[in-house]
């Protein structure tokens, strides 16, 4: 379990940093779902959304199970791991605490290092000792990890202020530029995605109106018995 632990960890940063993961995982928290679910509900291709899955489940973040609805195709429900419920807790509490770290942390730079194969190893090393000096040791393990968690609360914290000033100077630039409305709601969405999920999301407006372009002619052939082929 610690070891599991430990790799939850290392990748944290890299699933907390993509809002299309962490939007899947704070949706799993509330009760499993599956792929077109997730996929309407996020406003994402579902080509995007089972790449994310992908990455989630290789990860060990979440499992998948499949659900056989009387008259229907079988339908793969995803959930949250097992480890990540109890993992959950230690992240809440971790981003519970940004906002009370945010006025204080002023620094310009700051550096944190955490040996996870070192505590690891102090762990499984306490099964040698007493009940008494196990417990005490603990005490002393859990307090050093809830001051590299509080580290990293503060960097996170600020991290996600420079990211919201980083967006403000982009909604200003695009609020300068000749764009409708529209165009500018599109434009400050993709501030947010990386490559891949940029192509996805331009596909999916392709398609999009171009569906919406179909129906208009179905019915303006169905009103006024114009021939569109």
């Amino acid at each position: 379990m610690v070891t599991i632990m430990s790799g939850l960890l290392d990748d944290l940063f890299e699933v907390l940093g993509n809002e299309t993961r962490r939007r899947i995982l704070e949706i799993l928290a509330q009760e499993p779902a599956y792929l077109n679910q997730l996929s309407r509900e996020l406003k994402v291709s579902q080509q995007a959304i089972l790449k994310h899955l992908e990455y989630l489940q290789n990860k060990g973040f979440i499992t998948s199970f499949v659900v056989e609805e009387g008259g229907t195709p079988p339908k793969k429900y995803y959930k949250l791991a097992d480890q990540v419920v109890l993992f959950e807790e230690l992240t809440r509490d971790l981003l519970d605490r940004m906002s009370a770290l945010k006025k204080e942390f002023s620094q310009s730079t700051c550096s944190i290092t955490i040996n996870f194969d070192e505590l690891s190893n102090r762990l499984n090393e306490l099964t040698e000792l007493s009940p008494s000096q196990r417990l005490k040791s603990v005490r002393q393990i859990v307090n050093e990890i809830e001051q590299k968690m509080e580290q990293v609360a503060r960097i996170y914290a600020k991290l996600g202020e420079l990211r919201l000033k980083a967006l403000e100077i982009g909604r200003e630039a695009l609020k300068n530029g000749a764009l409708e409305p529209e165009e500018r709601r599109v434009i400050y969405r993709t501030l947010v995605m990386d490559e891949d999920e940029l192509r996805d999301y331009f596909e999916q407006i392709v398609q999009e109106h171009k569906e919406r372009a179909e129906r208009m002619m179905r019915r303006l052939s169905e009103m006024f018995g114009l021939d569109f082929d």
